[in-house]
């Protein structure tokens, strides 16, 4: 059995007094927060008998993909086995106990759920937010009224919190107060950072603590600087960034769709839609990789769907052709869906300079990335603040930097970002793939569309040899 930390023990025990109602955990990357989150509500649900527990993120596909795997890490390191111990209803998303207790997992999407009226229906003993300045404070408020609601032997109600340093409700709630030392009971913050968890290896502490790390990242994540949001090489700052987010949704004609395709069937697929010159959402299909059909086709089906129901033509329509992505222009192509492919080393029809007429950028996914972060500096692009996925979106933007090679600005290559953020930079991409495909004219780098294998076997296969 793994033994909490110090800081892991310290909100325990303070959670045990009972004088604290709400409970922050965090403030960094590796601090264990989400461990913490999971030992605290699963250890009740296994102690006491006919209780309920909610389990919160702002999307379900990352709760499936982050918050939930920590659960069942915690399960296996404790020796708990699904079937014997407990009962997972994936189409639920519960836990069931031997004991009556339960565990609800669920989303928290203002956009899905603009009233939160699956919150307000619960009747549950305690909860927890994972990850809570990526959800609107309304989830916060609500869930207020709803712990304690299943408490019918005294047992501990409370919300147990985690965050990384933003500039959230939850900054104002809990930190800020924390730093004046004016936050009372029933409220508590502990800080936790990877240096607090004896639990991360050398080579992670190193990896995040590297000096060729952008600044923002390794002053908020790594040493839990809420106010640092500045980096010499970030192609866009945090403040600029968050003075794109507006909270009118934009609605236009002009539409337009970058699409990510999972790597080799690894992640899930990011599609990004482009509302005129407004990012309106990031969309994640829920794709199980199967042995009947390529994970290749069923993204093709889910993005030809995804367009039409927003009513987006191929034309405006990208998707990344390195790679895995080749199959997902095929299996379009083959339903006579012409999307157009972007192919990110491409150093075709790039801006060059006025002097010399050589090139400004290295490739067309460092112009394209470039452009379309100006273009959200300067106002000329926007983002939709309620957009699912947002959140996700502006680790990846804010984990690019770039350098000068020459007369040429180079972002930094996907891999690299990858390193940093701990995945792939797929909303980024998708984001700026979407943005490509509507100024590719005056950005460059647009590859004719044609007919994928499968179409030109058919066209012979219509022609007779005698």
């Amino acid at each position: 059995m793994k033994i909490l930390t110090k800081k892991q023990s310290e909100l325990v025990k303070q959670l045990r007094t009972r004088a604290y109602r709400y409970l922050l955990f965090g403030g960094g990357v590796g601090g264990g927060k989400s461990y913490l989150g999971a030992t605290i509500i699963v250890n009740m649900a296994m102690t006491q008998e006919n209780t309920s527990y909610a389990v919160i993120r702002k999307n379900l596909t990352t709760l499936k993909r982050t918050t939930l795997k920590t659960f069942e890490k915690y399960m296996r390191k404790n020796n708990f086995v699904e079937g014997r111990d407990y009962t997972f209803n994936r189409s639920d998303m519960t836990w069931t106990f031997g004991n009556g207790s339960i565990i609800y997992f669920m989303e928290a999407d203002v956009t899905k759920d603009p009233e939160l009226n699956k919150l307000g229906g619960l009747e549950i003993t305690a909860a927890m937010i994972d990850e809570a300045d990526e959800v609107v404070e309304a989830v916060f408020n609500v869930l207020k009224f709803r712990i304690g609601r299943n408490n019918d032997h005294g047992e501990l109600a409370f919300l147990f919190l985690t965050c990384n340093p933003n500039q959230s409700w939850v900054r104002g709630t809990f930190y800020d107060k924390s730093r004046k030392n004016k936050l009372t009971e029933p409220y508590l913050f502990i800080e936790a950072l990877a240096t607090d968890n004896p639990y991360n290896n050398a080579e992670y502490i190193e990896a995040i603590s590297d000096p060729n790390t952008p600044k923002q990242f390794r002053q908020r994540y790594f040493a839990g600087n809420w106010d640092y949001v500045s980096d010499d090489n970030a192609i866009i700052q945090l403040r600029d960034l968050e003075r794109s987010y507006t909270d009118v949704p934009k609605l236009s004609d002009d539409k337009s769709i970058g699409c990510d395709p999972s790597r080799e069937g690894v992640d899930n697929p990011v599609f990004c839609l482009w509302e005129g010159d407004q990012i309106a959402e990031w969309y994640v299909p829920d794709i199980e990789i199967s042995d009947t059909s390529p994970i290749t086709i069923e993204i093709a089906r889910e993005l030809i769907k995804y367009a039409k129901r927003h009513k987006v033509p191929a034309s405006r329509v990208a998707v990344d052709a390195v790679g895995n992505g080749g199959g997902v222009v095929d299996g379009c192509r083959d339903e006579d869906f012409q999307v157009v492919e972007f192919k990110s080393g491409s150093t075709k029809d790039l801006e060059l300079t006025k002097v010399d007429k050589t090139p400004k950028y290295n490739n067309i996914r460092s112009q394209s990335g470039w452009k379309m972060a100006k273009d959200l500096e300067n106002g000329k692009a926007t983002i939709y603040k309620n957009a699912p996925y947002r959140e996700e979106f502006q680790k990846d933007i804010l984990g690019h930097t770039f350098n000068t090679d020459g007369k040429r600005t180079n972002l930094d290559p996907k891999d690299d970002v990858k390193k940093l953020i701990g995945r792939s930079p797929d909303f980024f991409d998708s984001a700026m793939m979407g943005y490509w495909v509507k100024h590719n004219k005056a950005i460059g780098g647009i590859i004719k569309t044609g007919k994928s294998y499968n179409q030109i076997l058919k066209k012979h296969r219509k022609k007779r040899y005698y």
